[in-house]
Protein backbone atom coordinates (compact mmCIF):
# COMPACT_ATOMS: atom_id res chain seq x y z
CA UNK A 1 0.00 0.00 0.00
CA UNK A 2 1.18 3.37 -0.78
CA UNK A 3 1.72 5.81 2.21
CA UNK A 4 1.28 9.88 1.64
CA UNK A 5 3.31 12.18 3.62
CA UNK A 6 3.85 16.46 2.20
CA UNK A 7 6.84 17.98 1.83
CA UNK A 8 9.04 20.40 -0.16
CA UNK A 9 12.13 19.38 -2.33
CA UNK A 10 14.72 21.64 -2.51
CA UNK A 11 17.22 23.13 -5.17
CA UNK A 12 19.90 20.64 -3.80
CA UNK A 13 18.05 17.65 -4.08
CA UNK A 14 17.07 17.27 -0.35
CA UNK A 15 13.49 16.55 0.58
CA UNK A 16 12.19 18.32 3.42
CA UNK A 17 8.95 16.52 4.75
CA UNK A 18 6.07 18.69 6.01
CA UNK A 19 4.21 16.12 7.78
CA UNK A 20 5.58 13.18 10.49
CA UNK A 21 7.04 10.16 8.40
CA UNK A 22 6.26 6.45 8.88
CA UNK A 23 7.84 5.03 12.21
CA UNK A 24 9.59 2.30 10.01
CA UNK A 25 11.78 5.09 8.77
CA UNK A 26 14.58 4.82 11.37
CA UNK A 27 17.97 6.60 11.74
CA UNK A 28 19.98 6.29 8.26
CA UNK A 29 17.59 4.35 6.34
CA UNK A 30 17.12 4.79 2.28
CA UNK A 31 14.02 4.53 0.95
CA UNK A 32 13.15 4.34 -2.69
CA UNK A 33 10.13 7.33 -3.04
CA UNK A 34 7.48 8.87 -5.95
CA UNK A 35 7.73 12.41 -6.05
CA UNK A 36 4.75 14.37 -7.78
CA UNK A 37 5.50 18.09 -8.12
CA UNK A 38 2.42 20.11 -7.46
CA UNK A 39 1.61 23.20 -9.90
CA UNK A 40 1.65 26.92 -8.42
CA UNK A 41 -1.52 28.39 -8.25
CA UNK A 42 -0.52 31.28 -10.84
CA UNK A 43 -3.99 32.55 -11.56
CA UNK A 44 -5.08 35.76 -9.17
CA UNK A 45 -8.35 35.93 -8.03
CA UNK A 46 -10.36 36.13 -10.07
CA UNK A 47 -13.26 38.62 -8.13
CA UNK A 48 -11.94 41.68 -9.21
CA UNK A 49 -11.95 40.28 -13.04
CA UNK A 50 -15.60 38.98 -12.37
CA UNK A 51 -16.42 42.14 -11.08
CA UNK A 52 -15.18 44.50 -13.62
CA UNK A 53 -17.34 41.95 -16.56
CA UNK A 54 -20.36 42.21 -14.58
CA UNK A 55 -19.66 46.08 -14.54
CA UNK A 56 -19.34 46.06 -18.80
CA UNK A 57 -22.56 43.86 -18.90
CA UNK A 58 -24.83 45.85 -17.04
CA UNK A 59 -23.23 49.20 -18.95
CA UNK A 60 -24.51 47.75 -22.28
CA UNK A 61 -26.90 49.54 -23.80
CA UNK A 62 -29.54 46.87 -25.94
CA UNK A 63 -30.97 45.22 -22.85
CA UNK A 64 -33.89 43.89 -23.25
CA UNK A 65 -36.54 44.70 -19.93
CA UNK A 66 -39.18 41.92 -19.68
CA UNK A 67 -42.10 43.76 -18.30
CA UNK A 68 -44.42 40.96 -16.80
CA UNK A 69 -41.50 37.73 -16.44
CA UNK A 70 -44.65 35.64 -15.71
CA UNK A 71 -46.23 36.25 -19.24
CA UNK A 72 -42.67 35.74 -20.34
CA UNK A 73 -41.68 32.13 -18.95
CA UNK A 74 -45.29 30.91 -20.15
CA UNK A 75 -44.72 32.04 -23.34
CA UNK A 76 -41.13 30.52 -23.23
CA UNK A 77 -42.29 27.18 -21.58
CA UNK A 78 -45.59 26.55 -24.46
CA UNK A 79 -46.25 22.90 -24.91
CA UNK A 80 -44.71 21.55 -28.18
CA UNK A 81 -44.88 18.16 -29.39
CA UNK A 82 -42.69 15.43 -28.19
CA UNK A 83 -40.23 14.19 -30.81
CA UNK A 84 -41.64 10.96 -32.06
CA UNK A 85 -45.46 11.45 -30.15
CA UNK A 86 -47.33 13.29 -32.62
Amino acid sequence: MLETYYGTLHNNNTLEWSTETSPDLAGNESVQVMVTLLQKDTQEPSGEAMADAMRAIAAMPNRTIIEDPSAWQREIRQDRPLPGRE
